[in-house]
């Protein structure tokens, strides 16, 4: 039993090797100029330990895209719902913190932008690991407005609508800093975006 357990230790630490080895390499180069015996080469693996936990180049992106999702998550340790816009302010300044002050994050963020030099079918299963984690939060965002809403007048924004306008603000202003677009701190705007969008129209205190 020790055994099999270390072995399944070993083996998660292997993959995650080659997971911070591709992202080295891929946030270099272009995506058609990286190979699978260059990422096995530079963490003295062979080619075929490499195919042993990814089907191909492909396979290894989406899987290095999805890692970082789940690491962030996971360090984000988010318990229940939000309960005040203090809570929603307190997420998503722990959010941007934690991805700006994460190199590998910030790695995978710049990764990201070049998504462009990928095949079509790395973007659409790129695109579809990310969204579904980002529903999670628009999710969040809309049932903390349905359950807060005090008023209703007919210019309103309903919570979906709502919802999906923050976050696009909130991570336009992140993407923005990261690729140098706008010389801001995501974190001083997070406060002005949060009561101009959401506690003005919703009357939430």
């Amino acid at each position: 039993m020790a055994a099999t357990r270390r072995s399944r230790e070993e083996a998660s630490e292997t993959r995650e090797k080659i997971l911070d080895s591709a992202l080295d390499i891929m946030g270099e180069r272009p995506f058609s100029k990286v190979s699978i015996k260059e990422i096995a080469g530079k963490i003295g693996l062979s080619k075929g330990a490499v195919y042993w936990h990814f089907k191909n180049k492909n396979d290894l992106l989406v899987s290095l895209v999805e890692n970082m999702c789940i690491r962030m998550e996971g360090e984000l340790d988010r318990n229940g719902d939000p309960e005040s816009l203090d809570d929603i302010r307190d997420y998503f300044v722990s959010k941007i913190e934690m991805v700006m002050r994460n190199q590998l994050s910030n790695s995978v963020s710049r990764l990201m932008i070049r998504r462009y030099e990928w095949p079509e079918t790395v973007r659409e299963r790129v695109r579809a690991v990310v969204w579904d984690r980002l529903e999670i939060e628009r999710a969040m965002l809309e049932r903390f407005l349905a359950r807060n809403r005090r008023r209703e007048n007919p210019g309103d924004l309903s919570p979906p609508e709502l919802a999906r306008l923050v976050m696009a603000v909130l991570h336009g202003l992140f993407i923005s800093h990261v690729v140098d677009a706008c010389p801001v701190d995501p974190v001083q705007y997070v406060d002005f975006v949060l009561r101009a969008l959401i506690q003005a129209p919703y009357d939430i205190k």
